[in-house]
């Protein structure tokens, strides 16, 4: 599947692939590796077929399985980085909702807000959100990411240490040099989690 993902230049072969991972007598890891392949068909020139309602229909298929509470942990997870994966990709262009990848990056945000969200899968969202295009991310998500990196706060539920030094790590690679107040006083809080500080010093 990934290996397929990564060469082909047909449609079919995405749909095929979004088959095996909605099917659940396949083993568990191989639904994962079907979930991270979908994030495998970006291309730096796609083909006239891999447009933008393609990348979306794929994006529709993995945010999917990130709803689904029947699936694994880890099958959402890649799901989750698929869709990081796919962040530089086209979106469908006729669609002003979808500029820059605004619906994508308003999917991740969400899902990073939810209360039963843990916080590994929330790591894999931070992952995918710090990998979409910064022109799609309204201030909102900005400010929420400082937040989090901040104290933690995610709206409804608090997040530890590892979800925090990713919302550091996110909120740098998405924002500008107003940022750099958050990371400096971070890496000089002496009480500062030890995996928050890295974030800021990287």
């Amino acid at each position: 599947a990934l290996a397929l993902a990564k060469a082909s230049d047909d449609p079919a072969d995405a749909a095929r692939i979004a088959a095996v991972l909605a099917d659940r007598t396949f083993a568990a890891m191989t639904r994962e590796a079907a979930a991270l392949a979908l994030g495998c068909f970006r291309r730096t020139d796609p083909p006239p077929a891999f447009d933008g309602r393609f990348y979306d229909r794929l994006r529709a298929t993995l945010f999917e399985t990130l709803d689904d509470r029947l699936a694994s942990h880890r099958l959402r997870c890649n799901a989750a980085l698929a869709l990081g994966l796919l962040g530089d990709q086209g979106v469908t262009v006729d669609d002003a909702f979808a500029k820059d990848g605004r619906l994508a990056i308003r999917g991740l945000w969400m899902r990073l807000e939810r209360p039963d969200t843990d916080d590994d899968t929330a790591v894999a969202l931070l992952v995918a959100l710090s990998l979409q295009n910064p022109a799609g991310v309204p201030r909102a998500v900005i400010d929420g990411l400082r937040r989090l990196a901040s104290n933690g706060d995610a709206g409804r539920r608090r997040r530890g240490a590892l979800p925090r030094a990713h919302a550091v790590l996110a909120r740098e690679r998405l924002g500008d040099r107003d940022a750099i107040p958050l990371v400096t006083t971070i890496v000089r809080a002496s009480g500062q989690d030890p995996n928050v500080r890295r974030s800021a010093v990287i």
